[in-house]
Parts: C-alpha cells; sequence; structure tokens
C-alpha cells in the first residue's frame, strides 16, 4: 500500500480520493494550499505574523451554508492545523506527517494560485498588520469586514513557479526518498477570463523544466471540452478517476509520461494533455462539498 500527502486544491484532493477508494492507497495528510506565497510565509516560514484563529471567527457571521466549510478552510491557513482536509478529527497535521512519517508520494498543483487573491487587515496603531487567504463572500457581515480589510491582487505566474519550487525543495529536505507529482492546473472553461487563463498557460509553460530538475514529475493541464467541466475548477468524476489510474500506472508500472504524449516527437507535444471522453462517470463526494 502506497502513503502520500496532498498539498494544492480539489484537484489533487478529488484524485485522492480515487486513489483511496479504488486504490486503497492511505493519505497521510490533505493541505489546501490557498495561496502558495501564504503556505511560504506562515506554514513553513513562520516569519508573518497571524493572530489567533479564534479572534478571526469571533468577527463573523456566516452565511448560511458556510460556517462548516469556513472554519475547515481557516484551519488550513494556520501551521498547526493544516492537513486535515478529509481527513479524520484526530489524524495528524502536515508538519507533524512530513517530520514523523516516510511518505512515498506527494500530490502537487497549484490551482488555488489562478484565483485567489490575499485578504489584508488595515491594522491600526499598536497592531500587526496580516494576510489570509480567505475571501470574505462567506461572511454575511461582509460589508462591515471590508472596513478592516482589503484585497490584494492575484498572484503572477513567475511569483506562483517560484513558490512552487521552493514547497518542492521544503518537501525534499524532509522526505528525500518521496516522489513528487505536480498537476498543473488547466485554463479550460477560462477562456473567457484572460488574466487566469494566460496564468495557468504561463505557468505550464515556464515550471516544468525547472520542477523536473529537482526530479518532480509534472503533469501538463489537462485540455477538456465543456462536457467534461462542472465548472472552472472541477471536472466531471470520471476524468479524475483516469488521472488517479495514471497515476498509479506510473508509480507501480513504470510509466512516467505525461497522458497523451507517448511515442510524439517533443515539437508536436502541447502543453495540454488531451484526455478521451469518458462514458461511465463514478463520482466520489468529499466530506466538505466542492471547493
Amino acid at each position: 500500500m502506497r502513503s502520500f500527502v496532498v498539498l494544492g486544491s480539489c484537484l489533487s484532493s478529488i484524485v485522492a480520493a480515487y486513489l483511496k477508494a479504488e486504490y486503497n492507497w492511505e493519505m497521510l495528510a490533505n493541505s489546501s494550499v490557498l495561496r502558495s506565497d501564504h503556505f511560504l510565509d506562515c506554514v513553513i516560514s513562520h516569519n508573518k505574523y497571524l493572530p489567533p484563529k479564534a479572534n478571526i471567527v469571533e468577527d463573523i457571521v456566516w452565511k448560511d451554508g458556510m460556517g462548516t466549510d469556513g472554519l475547515r478552510l481557516l484551519d488550513e491557513v494556520y501551521p498547526e492545523t493544516t492537513g486535515r482536509i478529509d481527513m479524520p478529527a484526530d489524524a495528524p497535521g502536515l508538519l507533524e506527517v512530513l517530520q514523523k512519517e516516510s511518505v512515498d508520494l506527494f500530490l502537487l498543483d497549484n490551482l488555488h494560485d489562478l484565483s485567489h487573491v490575499l485578504t489584508h487587515y488595515r491594522a491600526g496603531l499598536d497592531e500587526k498588520p496580516y494576510s489570509l487567504p480567505f475571501s470574505l463572500s462567506r461572511c454575511e457581515n461582509e460589508t462591515a469586514l471590508i472596513s478592516s480589510y482589503y484585497y490584494g491582487e492575484l498572484l503572477t505566474a513567475d511569483d506562483s513557479v517560484e513558490n512552487w519550487l521552493n514547497i518542492i525543495r521544503y518537501i525534499q529536505l524532509r522526505q528525500p526518498q518521496a516522489r513528487i507529482i505536480f498537476l498543473c492546473a488547466h485554463g479550460a472553461g477560462s477562456e473567457d477570463i484572460p488574466q487566469r487563463y494566460a496564468a495557468a498557460m504561463n505557468f505550464s509553460e515556464r515550471f516544468p523544466a525547472r520542477a523536473s530538475a529537482l526530479g518532480v514529475e509534472v503533469l501538463p493541464p489537462v485540455k477538456v471540452d465543456a462536457q467534461l467541466l462542472l465548472d472552472r475548477d472541477h471536472f466531471v468524476a470520471s476524468l479524475y478517476r483516469a488521472m488517479a489510474g495514471h497515476i498509479v500506472v506510473a508509480t507501480e508500472g513504470g510509466w512516467s509520461a505525461p497522458v497523451g504524449q507517448h511515442d510524439r516527437p517533443a515539437s508536436e507535444m502541447s502543453h495540454e494533455a488531451v484526455l478521451p471522453t469518458p462514458t461511465r462517470p463514478t463520482p466520489i463526494m468529499l466530506s466538505g462539498g466542492v471547493r
């Protein structure tokens, strides 16, 4: 049985659900990397201030149905609680797993970097500024909170690339035996948002060579037709299942080339892998719903 850890978004965590359900792989931790820069600064390096979670929560009035998921995502902001998305309540967090366990494989992706901005606190006198990768749109009292916060800018592809390379180096220092597979976020479904689409494509052009030099296996962004998309972030269930199968074959059977690119000259290879339309989707429901 293979052990693995997720650092990323629903792109990796839904694939992970199939690795668990259909191949009996063991997921040791599941971290939602809501912004790669915040993850580096606050989870890995601890070089930026974060207020106690209770101080944040006491100011929030949740919209109907948003409280449970909102609190789960806030847990991912803090180093002591990140890594427990869709995990048992008593499961160790990411940092404890990195310290104590020997992990076979890490599954990473950059999807959140395409759309998440940081929410910055307007610090007053004698207060410390801080930032959270958390949207106030989940809050019923968003209008009142916005007087104390403001939204920053989206990450550039170049910044995202550098952040993820540093995250990979951090993993490799602590888990040198582990295999790392990186799923580049797709642009499919975002053609009407030029900035997001360009960020996805630019990342997928600039990241693979540098990550490969570190020994990382990079799968290019999947290019699919509209019928295989639920929305800009999510595919139909059968596509995640296919991706899980490819990872198993790559890991167990030595098949490491990206899907759809075997026996093709490099000059003809697209930055996007093209998968066939599956005919029998098999849904897997995550406890926190779609993120």
